[in-house]
């Protein structure tokens, strides 16, 4: 019985170290990935839990280590993203305060005082004017990698302010998704990688 027993836990054994070995492997080709100068968009396909976040810690424990990035911002998206709670994350994450251009547009009088009516420019208007300042921001730091978890539909890079690929070179991006349909068709993700 005590040899049984013995069989059973190598096995546990040898399949932890199997496993390990495979999400080791997922690991490094990342990093490849993310060296590669011709890769910016990088798909993770996986549920987004405790093993994500796992490698995505050592992703970035060795994005430091090895020098290849100035900045590394991580953002969860969601079920349906929220354009204006995106760009301000990332804001925070990357130290960007968000200019406001109000227009004043004519003075009026009312109980016997003047004021300014001021024109509230509509949300559309905002989140290009922060679309523009966070693209001018990111463009500013030479290598930035944005880590965007629980992708679950497509996210207009642009709309949002995350330069890539020509406009700069030196961002990277990670979706981490449970469909590969996601990451393959919808963010055109270079290389995905089942986890």
């Amino acid at each position: 019985m005590d040899n049984l027993r013995f069989n059973s836990a190598s096995s546990n054994v040898k399949d932890y170290y199997e496993v390990s070995e495979s999400r080791k492997q997922v690991l490094d080709h990342i990093m490849e990935a993310l060296i590669a100068p011709n890769i910016n968009m990088i798909g993770v396909c996986g549920k987004d839990d405790d093993n994500i976040a796992s490698l995505l810690q050592r992703v970035i424990r060795r994005g430091w280590r090895d020098n290849l990035f100035g900045m590394i911002v991580m953002i969860r998206i969601g079920e349906n993203p929220d354009i204006r709670r995106i760009q301000e994350e990332i804001a925070h994450e990357i130290g960007c305060s968000f200019q406001r251009q109000v227009k004043q547009d004519k003075k009026t009088r009312c109980c016997g005082f003047n004021y300014f009516e001021f024109h509230s420019a509509n949300t559309k208007k905002f989140d290009t004017e922060n679309a523009q300042q966070l693209f001018d921001k990111i463009r500013s730091v030479p290598k930035i990698l944005f880590i965007l978890r629980d992708v679950r539909s497509r996210l207009d890079l642009g709309k949002v302010g995350i330069p890539f690929g020509v406009d700069h070179r030196g961002c990277k991006l990670i979706f981490i998704s449970e469909s590969d349909d996601i990451l393959s068709n919808h963010m055109n993700a270079q290389c995905t990688f089942i986890f």
